[in-house]
C-alpha cells in the first residue's frame, strides 16, 4: 500500500494453519494451536486502506481475479476452502 504498486493477492482461508495443522493430526492424532477460526481477510485488507472482496467459488474467484488485475490498487480476494487439504 504504501508503494502504491497494483498488487493482487489470494488467500485460500481453511481457518487454520492447514500445513501445520495437517502434519499434527498426521504426528500427533489431533490439531494443535493451529486452528485460526474465523477471519474476515477481506474486511482486514480494506481496514489497512487495500480492496478487498470474498470469493466463494471458483467462477467468482475467477471474475475477482480479472477485474483486480485491471485495478490500479492492492486487492486481496478472500477465498474460503475446506480444511485440511492445504
Amino acid at each position: 500500500m504504501r508503494q502504491k504498486l497494483p498488487f493482487v493477492a489470494i488467500v485460500a482461508d481453511d481457518q487454520g494453519w492447514g500445513i501445520t495443522r495437517s502434519g499434527h493430526v498426521r504426528q500427533f492424532g489431533e490439531p494443535i494451536a493451529s486452528s485460526l477460526g474465523p477471519i474476515a481477510f477481506d474486511q482486514l485488507a480494506e481496514s489497512l486502506g487495500a480492496r478487498g472482496v470474498r470469493a466463494s467459488t471458483p467462477d467468482e474467484i475467477v471474475h475477482e481475479l480479472r477485474r483486480s488485475i485491471a485495478e490500479p490498487v492492492v486487492t486481496v480476494i478472500h477465498a474460503p476452502i475446506a480444511g485440511g487439504h492445504p
